[in-house]
C-alpha cells in the first residue's frame, strides 16, 4: 500500500529520449518484449533489418524502444564488428551537433551510426545534418568505413507516409528500411512482460494483483516504455510487498468512470472473480459479491445492502462515490452482458427465452435496455452472431 507521506507520481510532460534516459545508452539492450502481433511483427522487423546493406529507418513516440531496436539490429548483424554509436537530439549549437557527429563516424567503423530523432533537431541541427547527408564524401565515409546507418523520428510514421521527409534528406534514390514501432497503448498484452522484466531486473521482490495490472493496461501511457519504467520504480519505492488496484488509482492517472473499467468490473462480477477488488470499501466488496452471485433473482437495492450490512441509501452513495455507478444501471449492465453471452452461444435460441434467461421478466424492458447497452436490438446481434458462426463453418 502507499504510503501516505510519500510524494505524489507525477508523469513528466517532457519523456523525450535523452542520452541519460531509460531507453538510452546505458540501456541499449533493453530487449523487445511482449507476445503481441505487433511487437511480434516488430522483432521480425528487426531481425530482417540486421541482414540489409543500406539505411534503417525507425518511427515511434516518445518513450518507444526505439534505441533498443536499433541496438538490436547492430547486435544481430553479422557483418557489424564495430561499435554501436548514438547521436542524440539535444545537442543545443550546429557547431556541437557537427562535430559530434563527425567524430561519431569515426568511432563508428565497422560498426553502426544510431541518428536519434531527427524530427526534433533544431532547424540549425537540421540544416547541418542535410547539408552533410548532401555531400558525396560524407556517404563515401559511411561505405569506406562499413558503416551501418540508423536514424529514428518520433513525430510520424515513416511506414505510412516516408517520401516526403526522407527526401528532404537523403534525395529520392537512396534505398532504405522504414519501419514503426507500436506505442504501449496499442499493446497492453505486453504490459505485464515489462514490468516482470524491469522488476526482477532491479532484483525488485513485489507482486502486482490482477485487478492493478487490469487497470495499468487502462492507462494510455504517453511516455510509453520509459514512462512505465519511472511509474514501477515510483510504485516499487512506496509500496510493499504488493502493487494494488487502490495503489494504481492513488497516483491519480486512471479515471475509473472510463468504459474499460465498467467493462472489466461487469466481466468480473460474471465469472465470480472479485478477489482483486479488495481497495474498495467493505460495504461495496460484500454488495459486488452478492450481486455476482444473485443477479439473475430479482434482487432490489434494499436486498443488496441488508447482504452488505449497511443501508440501501449509504449503499446507494458507496456505488456512486466508488464506482460511479448507481445500483440499477449496473445490475441490467450485468444482466444485458448475460444475455449477450447467451445469444453468442446459442444463435438460434429466441429472444424471449433469452430474455427470461437473464432475469429480464418484461421483453419490452428487455428489448430497451439491450439497445441501450448494446447499441442494437437483440434481433440485431443475433443475426451478427449467426453471420459469425456461418462464416466459422465456411472457413
Amino acid at each position: 500500500m502507499i504510503n501516505e507521506l510519500s510524494y505524489s507520481y507525477i508523469p513528466p510532460n517532457d519523456l523525450r529520449v535523452t542520452p541519460y534516459s531509460f531507453t538510452s545508452q546505458r540501456y541499449q539492450n533493453y530487449p523487445i518484449l511482449g507476445h503481441s502481433d505487433a511487437i511480434i511483427r516488430v522483432k521480425k522487423q528487426i531481425e530482417f533489418a540486421s541482414r540489409l546493406p543500406f539505411a534503417i529507418f525507425l518511427s515511434g513516440e516518445n518513450g518507444c524502444e526505439k534505441t533498443a531496436a536499433a541496438w538490436h539490429i547492430h547486435h544481430l548483424s553479422k557483418k557489424q564488428k564495430g561499435k554501436f554509436i548514438c547521436v542524440p537530439a539535444n545537442l543545443i549549437d550546429a557547431i556541437s551537433y557537427k562535430e559530434h557527429l563527425l567524430k561519431s563516424m569515426q568511432l563508428a567503423k565497422e560498426g553502426t551510426l544510431y541518428i536519434e530523432d531527427i524530427d526534433y533537431l533544431s532547424d540549425a541541427n537540421k540544416d547541418v545534418l542535410i547539408s552533410l547527408f548532401s555531400d558525396d564524401d560524407f556517404f563515401m565515409g559511411l561505405k569506406q568505413n562499413q558503416i551501418h546507418l540508423i536514424i529514428s523520428c518520433a513525430k510520424m510514421d515513416l511506414s505510412c507516409q516516408p517520401q516526403q521527409w526522407m527526401n528532404e534528406i537523403f534525395g529520392v534514390t537512396t534505398p532504405q528500411f522504414n519501419f514503426h514501432l507500436p506505442p504501449l497503448r496499442e499493446r497492453p498484452e505486453d504490459i505485464q512482460e515489462h514490468i516482470g522484466f524491469i522488476l526482477s531486473s532491479l532484483e525488485l521482490n513485489l507482486d502486482i494483483t490482477d485487478s492493478a495490472l487490469s487497470l495499468l493496461k487502462q492507462y494510455d501511457w504517453p511516455g510509453n516504455i520509459v514512462e512505465l519504467h519511472r511509474l514501477i520504480l515510483f510504485l516499487a519505492s512506496c509500496c510493499d510487498a504488493k502493487i494494488t488496484a487502490k495503489d494504481i488509482l492513488d497516483l491519480g492517472i486512471i479515471d475509473i468512470t472510463s468504459p474499460p473499467f465498467k467493462d472489466e468490473l461487469i466481466d468480473r462480477l460474471l465469472s465470480h472473480q472479485l478477489d482483486g477488488y479488495d481497495h474498495l470499501h467493505p460495504s461495496i466488496q460484500k454488495a459486488l459479491n452478492f450481486l455476482s452471485l444473485n443477479f439473475l433473482d430479482e434482487v432490489c437495492l434494499e436486498g443488496v445492502a441488508a447482504a452488505a450490512f449497511t443501508s440501501p441509501s449509504h449503499l446507494s452513495f458507496l456505488f456512486r462515490e466508488h464506482l460511479s455507478l448507481s445500483f440499477k444501471p449496473l445490475l441490467n449492465q450485468m444482466r444485458i452482458e448475460f444475455a449477450k453471452r447467451k445469444i453468442a452461444e446459442y444463435p438460434n435460441h429466441s429472444i424471449t427465452d433469452i430474455c427470461l434467461q437473464s432475469g429480464f421478466g418484461d421483453l419490452s424492458h428487455f428489448e430497451k435496455m439491450f439497445k441501450r447497452y448494446s447499441g442494437c436490438t437483440p434481433r440485431e446481434y443475433r443475426n451478427q452472431q449467426r453471420k459469425k458462426r456461418k462464416h466459422a463453418y465456411a472457413s
